[in-house]
């Protein structure tokens, strides 16, 4: 977890150099243009399609009305410029194709694990599993139940006629109807909406330590710690590439501070406070669960014979708050960055692709993979080893270097105060070859656990 904890920080640094280098080409190719309306790439916050053309004529330049030849600093990072942006800037035809691809391989695999994560949830709580053996006494407490799909058996609904997989399909089923139209238009000013999200996530992620904790010093310890399995290793590296994923974020995070002194500290700080949390939530699933017993969703482990009524449905039920929220954003995210892989330039596209063809696209494929699994493992593990590992090692790496060379040939010198502290070449080297590593290490352990 510290070295995929570190790696990341490094490539997060290289975001932030990378953000002000683009302001610095933004200014040198086009002074009297705000790129910050123009850019239908990844976002976290916001979905807008706003562009240039949309913009009025009394629109402040810059973000300030100050064009480049009265800036005193070429560097300064003032715009907020989306990866996809910076991948225009920095990178050639092939290069900003890859990135695409990259980034709509990795949507998908988000939204298929959304659209398989909220039903499974909601089956957890409307379903009464008769396999499950949940009990609880004075000396001990476990719930045993299946780490992978879920068990066919059980009552639903109180009716003994539906299966988890029949309540499985209805949930997904009626999630698809309820979000899926909101792929159809934008999202926009999701500011108040992502401040209940992260309060629900803070609050539910401390009832499940306190939980754990609590269990741990009325029942003792059920530390089982199993020895190391290569065969895990995706899962592992999914997971890890997944708790530390910040770096196409970053331009909607950081743009809006105003003072920007000590950026690579304040980032130094998230990542060792988000690698304690993690460190804290691990030590005590294992301390207070058999390895069996820890479902893929480990929310799910928090039944009512673990904790009380209200805290065992708020923490079951949070993966559906926080996943249907961010849904629509990713699908509408999506579908912008499916946009932008297929456009050409002059080229417009008709309504029909536009407007249903586009949204159906980004929608579909996702849910159809949530119908044929319900592995979240798997999704996580392949999503993250491959795409995720894309999005938050390579593509930086790839940008930082782009950007250095072609500013430093343009103007003749790079006085950038944002560039990275790993600013020397072999943390690039180090960052790609271990990209590549992982890819072949997941691929072949892929390849030998279904020999």
């Amino acid at each position: 977890m510290g070295l995929f904890g570190l790696l990341s920080f490094v490539t997060s640094t290289f975001m932030l150099e990378v953000m002000a280098a683009g302001n610095a080409w933004l200014r040198l190719e086009s002074p009297v243009k705000n790129a910050s309306h123009s850019d239908n790439s990844i976002h976290a916050l916001s979905s807008s399609e706003t562009t240039d053309e949309d913009m009025p004529p009394s629109q402040p330049l810059l973000g300030g009305g100050i064009p480049y030849g009265v800036h005193r600093d070429l560097f300064e990072l003032t715009d907020r410029i989306e990866m996809g942006k910076l991948a225009s800037f920095f990178f050639n035809r092939v290069g900003i194709v890859l990135y695409y691809l990259c980034i709509v391989i990795y949507l998908y695999g988000d939204l298929a694990i959304y659209a398989a994560a909220m039903p499974k949830a909601l089956v957890t709580v409307a379903c009464e599993d008769s396999t499950s053996n949940c009990t609880s006494s004075s000396n001990t407490s476990s719930c045993s139940g299946s780490t992978s799909n879920l068990s066919q058996t059980g009552s639903c609904f109180g009716r003994n006629t539906v299966t988890k997989d029949q309540a499985y399909y209805i949930f997904l089923a009626v999630f698809t109807l309820a979000l899926g139209p909101f792929v159809f238009f934008n999202v926009q000013k999701t500011k108040y909406l992502q401040i209940v999200t992260s309060i629900t996530r803070y609050v539910a992620l401390g009832m499940m330590v306190v939980i754990a904790l609590k269990g741990i010093v009325q029942h003792g310890h059920h530390a089982s710690p199993s020895t190391f399995n290569v065969f895990h290793l995706p899962n592992l590296f999914g997971n890890l590439v997944y708790a530390f994923m910040c770096q196409h974020s970053l331009p909607s995070l950081i743009t809006p501070i105003r003072k920007k002194k000590g950026l690579t500290l304040l980032l130094g700080l998230d990542f060792l406070t988000v690698c304690s949390f993690y460190a804290l939530i691990v030590f005590t699933a294992i301390t207070r669960f058999q390895l069996s017993e820890i479902k893929d969703e480990y929310t799910n482990n928090f039944s009512p014979a673990i904790a009380s009524v209200f805290p065992s449905y708020f923490i079951r039920l949070f993966p559906v708050f926080t996943l249907s929220t961010n849904f629509p954003i990713i699908g509408v995210t999506l579908r912008n960055n499916l946009k932008a892989l297929f456009h050409r330039e002059g080229h417009e596209f008709p309504f029909i692709i536009d407007r249903i063809v586009f949204p159906l696209a980004a929608i579909l494929p996702p849910v159809a993979v949530a119908f044929a699994t319900q592995n979240l493992v798997l999704l996580v593990g392949i999503t993250g080893s491959y795409a995720g590992v894309g999005v938050q090692y390579v593509v930086p790496t790839m940008l930082v270097w782009c950007g250095r060379n072609k500013l430093l040939a343009r103007i003749g010198h790079y006085n950038n105060h944002h560039q990275s502290i790993f600013r020397g070449k072999v943390w690039i080297l180090v960052v790609c070859v271990w990209a590549v590593a992982s890819w072949i290490m997941v691929t072949v352990n892929n390849i030998l656990s279904r020999v």
